[in-house]
């Protein structure tokens, strides 16, 4: 069900925009591993220099790994990854799934995870062994999601999403009218409907004036003040959606001006 929320939140352009920044940003940042001493150096002989910069693990990338754990800090406050050790060096980091680790903070202030696996038996690791990444915290053991946080925001921004599919379903569409003085007759109306078939159809055309007879003329609809008013609503929902992930506008392809 949680998955579900998320992808109907993603469905919003400027929420996936918001996560997609974020994540990609993150995903591309090096991390180097110094070592620490008067003089900084990058320390390429410990264990995990070449699995944060080079190799996560076996099938992704840092770029994926890394996106993938900043994307389950968006969407549920934290993000897991289980560290593997060998002979006292870690030798992988794997993401693992949100909704099958549970964090715990026990009476020796010690973290303890509790890992279900696929099978449904589950697996306790210590703080040793999990890469835990947490958002906003109130406890210091579990995070808020944004994504949660800013589900009004997005439920608004989606709502005005489909009104404006509405709009483009039912609504008149028609860029203006030809308004004649007097009654035209058949061939008139005939020439004039095939004139507007055939020579002011495709977007090679876009922009010309028409020919009309008759003493016809042509209005153009302009815009009504509900419609600016839709459109500033929108604007006024995707700078909220902005905000709460703490995105600036101009990143999210909106003219400020």
């Amino acid at each position: 069900r949680g998955s579900n929320l998320h992808n109907e939140a993603l469905r919003n352009m400027a929420a996936l925009r918001c996560v997609s920044l974020i994540c990609e940003s993150v995903g591309m940042l090096p991390v180097n591993l110094i070592k620490d001493g008067p003089k900084k150096e990058h320390a390429r002989d410990h264990g995990a220099y070449r699995v944060l910069k080079y190799k996560h693990n076996g099938w992704q990338t840092p770029y994926e790994a890394k996106s993938q754990i900043q994307l389950s800090v968006l969407e549920n406050g934290s993000g897991y990854a289980r560290v593997i050790w060998s002979r006292g060096r870690p030798i992988a980091l794997i993401p693992l799934a949100f909704e099958r680790v549970r964090a715990e903070l026990g009476d020796d202030f010690e973290m303890r995870y509790y890992y279900t696996r696929s099978d449904g038996g589950q697996v306790q690791l210590s703080q040793r062994e999990i890469f835990h990444l947490r958002d906003l915290s109130t406890d210091g053991v579990t995070a808020i999601a944004r994504m949660k946080l800013a589900k009004g925001a997005i439920k608004l921004a989606r709502d005005a999403e489909k009104a404006a599919g509405r709009i483009f379903e039912t609504g008149n569409m028609a860029g203006g009218a030809i308004e004649s003085p007097n009654e035209l007759s058949e061939t008139a109306y005939g020439r004039m409907k095939q004139s507007m078939s055939d020579e002011y159809e495709g977007a090679q055309n876009a922009g010309k004036w028409m020919i009309l007879e008759e003493g016809a003329k042509a209005n153009k609809f302009g815009s009504s003040a509900v419609d600016a008013q839709h459109i500033e609503n929108r604007n006024a929902q995707i700078a909220e959606v902005a905000r709460a992930f703490g995105v600036p506008r101009p990143l999210l392809m909106m003219d400020d001006t």
